[in-house]
Protein backbone atom coordinates (compact mmCIF):
# COMPACT_ATOMS: atom_id res chain seq x y z
CA UNK A 1 0.00 0.00 0.00
CA UNK A 2 1.12 3.80 -0.47
CA UNK A 3 2.07 5.69 2.18
CA UNK A 4 -1.00 7.52 3.71
CA UNK A 5 -0.92 11.31 3.11
CA UNK A 6 -0.95 12.09 6.53
CA UNK A 7 2.81 10.68 7.01
CA UNK A 8 3.67 12.30 3.39
CA UNK A 9 2.73 15.79 4.56
CA UNK A 10 4.79 15.48 7.95
CA UNK A 11 1.53 15.56 9.78
CA UNK A 12 0.80 13.37 12.78
CA UNK A 13 -1.98 11.18 12.34
CA UNK A 14 -4.26 13.29 14.26
CA UNK A 15 -8.02 11.14 13.34
CA UNK A 16 -6.12 8.23 15.10
CA UNK A 17 -7.52 7.99 18.55
CA UNK A 18 -6.73 6.32 21.90
CA UNK A 19 -9.97 4.73 21.16
CA UNK A 20 -9.07 2.94 17.72
CA UNK A 21 -5.82 1.95 19.21
CA UNK A 22 -7.63 -0.03 22.90
CA UNK A 23 -10.22 -1.64 20.11
CA UNK A 24 -7.05 -2.67 17.94
CA UNK A 25 -5.47 -4.33 21.24
CA UNK A 26 -8.68 -5.75 22.88
CA UNK A 27 -9.44 -7.63 19.01
CA UNK A 28 -5.96 -8.80 18.30
CA UNK A 29 -5.89 -10.20 22.36
CA UNK A 30 -9.41 -12.75 21.44
CA UNK A 31 -8.99 -12.78 17.74
CA UNK A 32 -12.81 -12.98 17.90
CA UNK A 33 -15.09 -9.88 16.93
CA UNK A 34 -17.95 -11.22 19.44
CA UNK A 35 -15.56 -11.87 22.06
CA UNK A 36 -13.97 -8.58 21.47
CA UNK A 37 -16.75 -6.41 21.58
CA UNK A 38 -18.22 -7.99 24.60
CA UNK A 39 -15.60 -7.16 26.03
CA UNK A 40 -15.61 -3.02 25.07
CA UNK A 41 -19.79 -3.00 25.42
CA UNK A 42 -20.08 -2.36 21.54
CA UNK A 43 -21.84 -4.22 18.82
CA UNK A 44 -19.52 -6.42 16.93
CA UNK A 45 -20.55 -3.66 13.27
CA UNK A 46 -19.35 -0.97 16.05
CA UNK A 47 -15.99 -2.83 16.45
CA UNK A 48 -15.84 -4.14 12.90
CA UNK A 49 -16.30 -0.50 11.57
CA UNK A 50 -13.44 1.07 13.85
CA UNK A 51 -10.86 -1.57 13.38
CA UNK A 52 -11.76 -0.68 9.40
CA UNK A 53 -11.46 2.71 10.12
CA UNK A 54 -8.15 2.54 11.51
CA UNK A 55 -6.64 0.81 8.96
CA UNK A 56 -7.47 3.06 6.59
CA UNK A 57 -5.94 5.86 8.91
CA UNK A 58 -2.73 3.19 9.08
CA UNK A 59 -2.94 2.51 5.48
CA UNK A 60 -2.67 -1.22 6.46
CA UNK A 61 -4.56 -4.23 6.91
CA UNK A 62 -3.88 -5.12 10.26
CA UNK A 63 -5.90 -8.32 10.52
CA UNK A 64 -6.42 -11.04 7.96
CA UNK A 65 -10.06 -12.38 7.81
CA UNK A 66 -10.94 -15.89 6.36
CA UNK A 67 -14.44 -16.43 6.87
CA UNK A 68 -15.19 -16.36 11.11
CA UNK A 69 -11.50 -16.74 11.66
CA UNK A 70 -9.14 -13.10 12.28
CA UNK A 71 -5.88 -13.52 12.28
CA UNK A 72 -2.92 -10.35 12.84
CA UNK A 73 -1.22 -9.55 9.84
CA UNK A 74 2.13 -9.15 9.55
CA UNK A 75 1.60 -5.58 9.87
CA UNK A 76 -1.19 -6.15 12.63
CA UNK A 77 2.15 -8.37 14.48
CA UNK A 78 4.42 -5.48 14.49
CA UNK A 79 2.04 -2.78 15.69
CA UNK A 80 0.38 -4.30 18.51
CA UNK A 81 3.25 -4.32 20.66
CA UNK A 82 3.62 -0.28 19.74
CA UNK A 83 -0.04 0.51 20.56
CA UNK A 84 0.25 -1.53 24.03
CA UNK A 85 3.35 0.86 24.85
CA UNK A 86 1.15 3.85 23.74
CA UNK A 87 -2.10 3.19 25.68
CA UNK A 88 0.00 1.94 28.27
CA UNK A 89 1.74 5.30 28.46
CA UNK A 90 -1.55 7.05 28.01
CA UNK A 91 -3.04 4.70 30.89
CA UNK A 92 0.04 6.73 33.21
CA UNK A 93 -0.42 10.10 31.84
CA UNK A 94 -3.69 10.28 32.35
CA UNK A 95 -3.63 8.73 35.85
CA UNK A 96 -1.33 11.74 36.66
CA UNK A 97 -3.29 14.05 35.31
CA UNK A 98 -6.15 13.36 37.05
CA UNK A 99 -3.61 13.58 40.35
CA UNK A 100 -2.18 16.97 39.24
CA UNK A 101 -5.93 18.06 38.77
CA UNK A 102 -6.90 16.81 41.93
CA UNK A 103 -4.16 18.18 43.95
CA UNK A 104 -5.17 22.11 42.00
CA UNK A 105 -8.03 21.05 43.08
CA UNK A 106 -7.40 20.20 47.16
CA UNK A 107 -4.30 23.25 46.74
CA UNK A 108 -5.62 26.23 48.57
CA UNK A 109 -3.24 29.79 47.62
CA UNK A 110 -3.12 31.69 50.71
CA UNK A 111 -1.43 35.62 51.19
CA UNK A 112 -1.04 36.82 54.71
CA UNK A 113 0.41 40.18 56.68
CA UNK A 114 3.27 38.49 58.75
CA UNK A 115 1.90 39.39 61.42
CA UNK A 116 -0.75 37.08 61.09
CA UNK A 117 1.23 34.47 60.18
CA UNK A 118 1.44 32.20 63.82
CA UNK A 119 -2.57 32.36 64.49
CA UNK A 120 -3.65 31.40 60.72
CA UNK A 121 -1.10 28.36 59.75
CA UNK A 122 -1.88 27.18 63.37
CA UNK A 123 -5.83 26.85 62.38
CA UNK A 124 -4.95 26.04 58.92
CA UNK A 125 -2.91 22.96 60.41
CA UNK A 126 -5.86 21.79 62.04
CA UNK A 127 -8.08 22.13 58.87
CA UNK A 128 -5.99 20.02 57.28
CA UNK A 129 -5.79 17.10 60.05
CA UNK A 130 -9.63 17.06 59.31
CA UNK A 131 -9.20 17.05 55.69
CA UNK A 132 -5.97 14.94 54.65
CA UNK A 133 -6.00 16.04 51.14
CA UNK A 134 -6.47 19.50 51.47
CA UNK A 135 -3.10 21.46 50.93
CA UNK A 136 -1.82 25.16 51.41
CA UNK A 137 0.68 27.50 49.44
CA UNK A 138 1.30 30.40 50.89
CA UNK A 139 2.69 33.67 50.60
CA UNK A 140 3.64 36.77 53.17
CA UNK A 141 3.13 40.27 51.96
CA UNK A 142 2.15 43.66 53.10
CA UNK A 143 -2.06 44.08 52.64
CA UNK A 144 -2.09 45.90 49.71
CA UNK A 145 -0.27 43.41 47.44
CA UNK A 146 -2.38 40.74 49.02
CA UNK A 147 -5.70 42.95 47.82
CA UNK A 148 -3.81 42.66 44.05
CA UNK A 149 -3.20 39.22 44.57
CA UNK A 150 -6.65 37.96 45.58
CA UNK A 151 -7.95 40.38 43.08
CA UNK A 152 -5.68 38.98 39.71
CA UNK A 153 -6.50 35.39 41.29
CA UNK A 154 -3.22 34.90 41.81
CA UNK A 155 -3.81 34.07 45.49
CA UNK A 156 -7.28 32.59 46.38
CA UNK A 157 -8.08 33.88 49.72
CA UNK A 158 -6.31 36.99 51.74
CA UNK A 159 -5.31 37.91 55.42
CA UNK A 160 -4.87 41.28 56.15
CA UNK A 161 -5.72 44.62 57.20
CA UNK A 162 -8.95 45.68 56.52
CA UNK A 163 -8.35 49.56 55.48
CA UNK A 164 -6.98 48.44 52.02
CA UNK A 165 -9.93 45.95 51.14
CA UNK A 166 -12.46 49.14 50.92
CA UNK A 167 -14.02 49.37 48.10
CA UNK A 168 -12.22 46.32 46.25
CA UNK A 169 -14.47 44.08 44.15
CA UNK A 170 -13.76 41.67 47.48
CA UNK A 171 -15.76 39.65 50.02
CA UNK A 172 -15.06 39.96 53.32
CA UNK A 173 -14.89 38.71 56.55
CA UNK A 174 -13.60 40.68 60.56
CA UNK A 175 -11.05 38.40 62.02
CA UNK A 176 -9.47 40.13 64.37
CA UNK A 177 -8.62 43.85 66.05
CA UNK A 178 -5.17 43.92 66.28
CA UNK A 179 -4.01 46.35 68.20
CA UNK A 180 -0.69 48.99 67.58
CA UNK A 181 1.88 48.10 71.05
CA UNK A 182 5.49 48.88 72.23
CA UNK A 183 8.23 46.13 72.28
CA UNK A 184 10.40 46.56 75.32
CA UNK A 185 12.94 45.09 77.34
CA UNK A 186 12.43 43.51 80.56
CA UNK A 187 14.54 45.51 82.63
CA UNK A 188 13.35 49.17 80.98
CA UNK A 189 11.92 51.93 83.37
CA UNK A 190 8.64 51.02 81.48
CA UNK A 191 8.74 47.20 82.39
CA UNK A 192 6.60 47.53 85.68
CA UNK A 193 4.19 49.08 84.06
CA UNK A 194 0.92 47.43 81.88
CA UNK A 195 0.99 50.28 79.19
CA UNK A 196 2.30 53.62 78.89
CA UNK A 197 1.00 56.44 76.44
CA UNK A 198 2.23 57.65 73.22
CA UNK A 199 3.40 61.06 75.16
CA UNK A 200 5.85 59.18 76.87
CA UNK A 201 7.18 56.68 73.86
CA UNK A 202 8.18 59.98 72.14
CA UNK A 203 10.44 61.56 75.25
CA UNK A 204 12.16 57.69 73.47
CA UNK A 205 13.99 56.54 70.44
CA UNK A 206 11.73 54.31 69.05
CA UNK A 207 11.67 51.96 65.33
CA UNK A 208 8.99 50.94 63.68
CA UNK A 209 8.38 49.15 60.28
CA UNK A 210 9.58 50.91 57.16
CA UNK A 211 5.98 51.05 55.45
CA UNK A 212 5.86 54.76 56.58
CA UNK A 213 4.16 56.03 59.56
CA UNK A 214 1.65 54.33 62.88
CA UNK A 215 -1.07 55.57 60.59
CA UNK A 216 0.22 53.37 57.62
CA UNK A 217 1.06 50.78 60.40
CA UNK A 218 -2.45 50.71 62.46
CA UNK A 219 -4.37 50.74 58.29
CA UNK A 220 -5.45 54.42 58.62
CA UNK A 221 -7.51 54.54 61.59
CA UNK A 222 -8.86 57.30 62.65
CA UNK A 223 -7.30 57.51 66.43
CA UNK A 224 -4.20 56.93 64.32
CA UNK A 225 -4.32 59.76 62.88
CA UNK A 226 -3.87 61.61 66.15
CA UNK A 227 -0.39 60.19 66.84
CA UNK A 228 2.91 61.69 64.82
CA UNK A 229 5.69 59.71 65.96
CA UNK A 230 8.91 60.60 64.53
CA UNK A 231 10.75 57.00 64.55
CA UNK A 232 14.75 56.91 64.69
CA UNK A 233 14.82 53.41 63.25
CA UNK A 234 13.08 52.31 60.13
CA UNK A 235 13.32 48.56 59.52
CA UNK A 236 11.64 46.04 57.39
CA UNK A 237 12.18 43.13 59.29
CA UNK A 238 11.02 42.00 62.81
CA UNK A 239 13.87 40.32 63.96
CA UNK A 240 16.20 43.72 63.00
CA UNK A 241 13.57 45.38 65.12
CA UNK A 242 13.91 43.20 68.13
CA UNK A 243 17.53 43.22 67.65
CA UNK A 244 17.50 47.20 68.44
CA UNK A 245 15.53 47.18 71.03
CA UNK A 246 17.36 43.71 72.53
CA UNK A 247 20.98 46.06 72.30
CA UNK A 248 18.81 48.89 74.11
CA UNK A 249 19.14 51.16 70.78
CA UNK A 250 15.12 52.21 71.36
CA UNK A 251 11.50 51.06 71.85
CA UNK A 252 9.45 49.23 69.00
CA UNK A 253 6.38 50.40 68.10
CA UNK A 254 4.56 46.76 66.28
CA UNK A 255 1.58 45.09 65.95
CA UNK A 256 0.28 42.96 68.82
CA UNK A 257 0.30 40.02 66.68
CA UNK A 258 3.84 40.43 65.87
CA UNK A 259 4.95 41.28 69.21
CA UNK A 260 3.16 37.78 70.20
CA UNK A 261 5.15 35.33 67.66
CA UNK A 262 8.46 35.57 68.28
CA UNK A 263 9.10 34.28 71.89
CA UNK A 264 11.99 36.03 73.41
CA UNK A 265 12.77 36.12 77.27
CA UNK A 266 14.27 39.19 76.83
CA UNK A 267 11.61 41.47 75.64
CA UNK A 268 8.23 42.14 76.61
CA UNK A 269 5.04 44.17 74.97
CA UNK A 270 3.04 46.53 76.97
CA UNK A 271 -0.10 48.63 75.51
CA UNK A 272 -0.26 52.15 74.39
CA UNK A 273 -2.87 54.57 75.51
CA UNK A 274 -4.36 57.92 74.49
CA UNK A 275 -5.44 56.61 72.22
CA UNK A 276 -5.78 53.14 71.94
CA UNK A 277 -5.08 51.82 68.08
CA UNK A 278 -5.85 49.30 66.64
CA UNK A 279 -6.60 47.45 63.23
CA UNK A 280 -8.83 45.47 61.63
CA UNK A 281 -7.53 42.32 59.78
CA UNK A 282 -10.30 40.62 57.73
CA UNK A 283 -10.59 37.16 55.23
CA UNK A 284 -10.79 38.13 51.55
CA UNK A 285 -11.52 36.17 48.99
CA UNK A 286 -12.87 37.50 44.93
CA UNK A 287 -16.38 38.13 44.51
CA UNK A 288 -18.91 34.92 43.11
CA UNK A 289 -18.23 31.34 43.29
CA UNK A 290 -15.13 30.25 44.97
CA UNK A 291 -12.63 28.10 42.64
CA UNK A 292 -12.99 25.03 43.93
CA UNK A 293 -14.38 23.41 47.42
CA UNK A 294 -11.60 23.62 49.05
CA UNK A 295 -11.59 27.12 48.82
CA UNK A 296 -14.83 27.80 50.26
CA UNK A 297 -14.25 25.11 53.14
CA UNK A 298 -10.86 27.17 54.06
CA UNK A 299 -12.41 30.78 53.78
CA UNK A 300 -15.55 29.58 55.80
CA UNK A 301 -13.79 28.00 57.94
CA UNK A 302 -11.32 30.93 58.67
CA UNK A 303 -14.96 33.09 58.79
CA UNK A 304 -16.18 30.59 61.77
CA UNK A 305 -12.74 30.98 63.94
CA UNK A 306 -12.36 34.29 63.92
CA UNK A 307 -12.87 34.37 67.64
CA UNK A 308 -10.05 32.03 68.62
CA UNK A 309 -7.61 34.17 66.29
CA UNK A 310 -9.34 37.32 68.78
CA UNK A 311 -8.51 35.38 72.12
CA UNK A 312 -4.72 34.98 70.73
CA UNK A 313 -4.22 38.51 71.55
CA UNK A 314 -5.93 38.68 74.61
CA UNK A 315 -3.58 39.70 77.71
CA UNK A 316 0.25 40.81 77.96
CA UNK A 317 3.44 39.49 78.49
CA UNK A 318 6.83 38.30 77.28
CA UNK A 319 7.29 38.07 73.23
Amino acid sequence: MNEPAQRQSGRPLAALSLRHLHYFVTLAGTLSFRRAADLLAITSPALSHSIAETERLLNARLFDRQGREVALSQIGEAILPLAERLLNNADGTIADMVDVARNVEQTVKLALIPSMARGVCALLSELQLKHHGLKFEFLDMPTDHIVRAVETGEVDIGVGVAHWAIGKPLETAPMTADEIVAVIRKDHQLAGSEETTWAILQAHPLAHFVRGSVVDLAGGSVASRQVAIQARYQVTFTETLYALVRAGFCLGIVPQHTAQGLLDSDLKWIRICNPYITREIVVMKSLGPSRSTAVSRCFDFLKESSERVRQTAIGHGTI
